[in-house]
C-alpha cells in the first residue's frame, strides 16, 4: 500500500499538465486519496479489539478491504482517460485485461468468507 500511495501522486502528478480543472475532478482526485487512506486504515488497525489474532481481523474485515481494493481499481480505471486519449491508447489492451482480471479477482475475494475455502486442510 506504501507503494501504491506513491504510485498514486506519481500518476496524478501527470493531471498538473491539464489546462482545465473542475470541481468534479478536484473532488475525485482527492477522492482517490481517500479511498487509499481507507484501504491502510482497514488493513492495519492501530488495535485488533477482540479479535486474537491478525488472520481473525482480515477474515471478518475481507469484504471491506477487497470492496476499498475494488473501489480503488475502479477508480483508476476511471481516472486513466482523465490524462488523455493518448495516454490511454499507450495502455492498450493489456491495462483492459488487468483491470478486467483484478476487478473479478477482487469480486471473488469479497464472496470468500473464511480461510477453509482458500486453504487445504490438514486433517
Amino acid at each position: 500500500m506504501f507503494l501504491n500511495a506513491l504510485f498514486l501522486w506519481r500518476w496524478e502528478y501527470q493531471l498538473s499538465h491539464k489546462q482545465h480543472w473542475t470541481f468534479e475532478l478536484y473532488v475525485f482526485v482527492q477522492g482517490f486519496a481517500v479511498v487509499l487512506y481507507l484501504i491502510c486504515a482497514v488493513i492495519l488497525p492501530s488495535e485488533l479489539g477482540r479479535y486474537a489474532t491478525y488472520g481473525a481481523y482480515y477474515y471478518s474485515r475481507g469484504r471491506w478491504i477487497f470492496g476499498l481494493l475494488l473501489l480503488f481499481s475502479l477508480m483508476d480505471f476511471a481516472d486513466t482517460p482523465v490524462k488523455g486519449r493518448a495516454h490511454l491508447a499507450s495502455l492498450d489492451w493489456p491495462y483492459l485485461a488487468v483491470v478486467v482480471k483484478r476487478s473479478a479477482l477482487l469480486l471473488a475475494a469479497m464472496k470468500t468468507r473464511n480461510s477453509s475455502s482458500t486453504h487445504s486442510s490438514a486433517s
